[in-house]
């Protein structure tokens, strides 16, 4: 397939793996360049300028009247023209059939945007070559932080439902559920003395004010009390932000919603998450929501906390086991030892497992090699981590 149009276009966040500097260490010490040029060639779609495309916000197909043409922009993804109108408005819920019309907004800028920074500062990192870097840099400040072509640091108008409102809070995973991870491995790279301090600070700045929109506007604070993958998520990017921005004593907190309002509410005794299972895209939402999870411990472990770990909280014990969440699906989706009984109206792409086997090696048990060898995600490289 072509890996960076179809993972950009059909399910982005379970393709991506929320790296430690282990993981960047071991990659680089196993690297041949042989496999270092496949990996290149493999991702030669990752080289785009938003400069060069004119790929910003300010560009707008659909302007909102009034709107400042600096907002960010997405219609709601499932929602589509009510066939009982004549404007087709209000819009009405097709749960998990992605209305097309949405690609005339700006979620794709982002996801794209998130999918590019992402692979070229690993890249970077792997081959030492500059020119990723610059690239980088470069659409990173022209989408989020140029004073005339950057996106204002709010989601107020994400996943807007026309002729309902003009943006929810479920909008603010266009941006968690994504950028988390180029900001988490740009973070390391900073850390590593790849990324120069004036570029660090300008969009510390920026994910800062996001931040505090997250943590203070309307549509956080009703993303903060979802009891979904969205709930999760909103933890994970708060996480990833605060922990870019050097502010660990902020984590606390995050781990106590994790635990009361996502793992304590979601995960059932046997590993099941049913608000997850009940989509009509079950595998890649149950999937999508432990890998929330795990990749939320991947950074608060580094602070001392470990939800793996977690028997006993605060004034109760805890019934919910991490450990199982990742078995529930591991048996049904990449051993299939287990029926996976839940509606699936989509195809499901097994490539985007990989991170999951790779996060159950690490916790639960060893890998078979001939399950290693059936998943890829960019190319054989990434299985250099089993």
């Amino acid at each position: 397939m072509d890996f960076f149009k179809d993972a950009v276009c059909y399910d982005p966040v379970n393709y991506y793996l929320l790296l430690e500097k282990k993981d960047l260490l071991t990659l680089k010490s196993k690297l041949t360049q042989e496999q270092a040029k496949q990996f290149e060639e493999k991702l030669k779609g990752i080289h785009k300028s938003y400069r060069e495309e004119k790929l910003s916000v300010i560009y707008k197909k659909h302007p909102l009247p009034g709107m400042d043409k600096k907002d960010y922009v997405s219609l709601a993804t499932y929602y589509w023209p009510n066939p009982n109108t004549e404007d087709g408005l209000p819009y009405i819920s097709k749960d998990g059939e992605a209305n097309p019309l949405g690609k005339e907004y700006d979620k794709d800028k982002l996801r794209e945007l998130a999918f590019i920074t992402y692979y070229q500062s690993l890249l970077y990192y792997l081959t030492d070559n500059p020119a990723y870097y610059s690239a980088l840099k470069d659409n990173v400040q022209y989408f989020l932080l140029d004073e005339e072509t950057g996106m204002n640091p709010n989601l107020e108008h994400a996943q807007m439902i026309l002729g309902k409102n003009l943006g929810r809070g479920i909008g603010i995973i266009d941006f968690t559920a994504n950028f988390t991870y180029p900001l988490r491995l740009i973070k390391l790279l900073y850390d590593m003395g790849y990324i120069e301090e004036e570029f660090y600070q300008r969009l510390a700045e920026w994910v800062r004010a996001l931040g505090l929109w997250m943590e203070s506007s309307a549509h956080g604070l009703e993303e903060k009390y979802a009891r979904n993958n969205h709930g999760i998520f909103y933890d994970l990017g708060l996480a990833c932000i605060y922990d870019y921005l050097n502010e660990p004593q902020r984590l606390a907190p995050l781990v106590y919603q994790m635990i009361e309002y996502r793992l304590s509410e979601q995960i059932q005794p046997d590993g099941s998450m049913p608000v997850e299972n009940n989509r009509t895209k079950s595998k890649n939402y149950s999937l999508m929501a432990v890998k929330g999870i795990y990749d939320f411990n991947t950074i608060v472990k580094e602070y001392g906390f470990d939800l793996y770990q977690i028997r006993n909280w605060y004034y109760r014990s805890v019934d919910f086991d991490l450990k199982e969440a990742l078995q529930f699906i591991f048996l049904r989706l990449v051993q299939k030892k287990i029926p996976w009984n839940f509606k699936q109206i989509i195809p499901f792409d097994e490539a985007t497992l990989l991170p999951l086997i790779i996060e159950s090696k690490k916790q639960l048990f060893s890998i078979d090699d001939d399950i290693i060898t059936q998943f890829h995600m960019v190319c054989d490289l990434l299985t250099l981590f089993l």
